[in-house]
């Protein structure tokens, strides 16, 4: 299994896809991905320039590459760098009681998970 929890968006697109192509190839049954959905603004904090965004990821993006996306949270709560429109609490409890409506519907997501299953045959399942 290989875990991508809030990583590809840190790297420029073309060396994001090498990380996940590598990711792809090490994973031998399951590969996991977490993401912002589109790009986030995100510029370096306390002087790491590590944690700057520099790519941005949609559901496409990996429909195409045999994964099943899933979302959270509900980006129009959100502004810029992620942070709540409204109090944190009441954010937090909308975006609870939204996410059965955004579970499978990743599109008004602020962030997306996408996930690909190898069968013992080397197949990619959907989830």
């Amino acid at each position: 299994m290989v875990v991508l929890s809030h990583v590809l968006a840190h790297f420029p697109r073309d060396d994001a896809l090498k990380v996940l192509q590598r990711g792809e190839k090490i994973a031998s049954r399951l590969i996991y991905i977490e993401t912002p959905f589109g790009f986030l603004e995100q510029v370096a904090h306390d002087g790491n320039t590590l944690q700057r965004h520099l790519s941005g990821w949609y559901p496409h993006d990996f429909y195409a590459r045999g994964y099943s996306i899933f979302g959270s949270g509900h980006r129009l709560l959100r502004g810029p760098f992620g942070k709540p429109l409204f109090p944190e609490n009441l954010t937090r409890t909308i975006e609870l009681s939204t996410q059965r409506a955004r579970f499978r519907r990743p599109y008004g997501s602020h962030s997306i998970s996408a996930f690909r299953l190898v069968d013992e045959f080397g197949n990619v399942r959907s989830i």
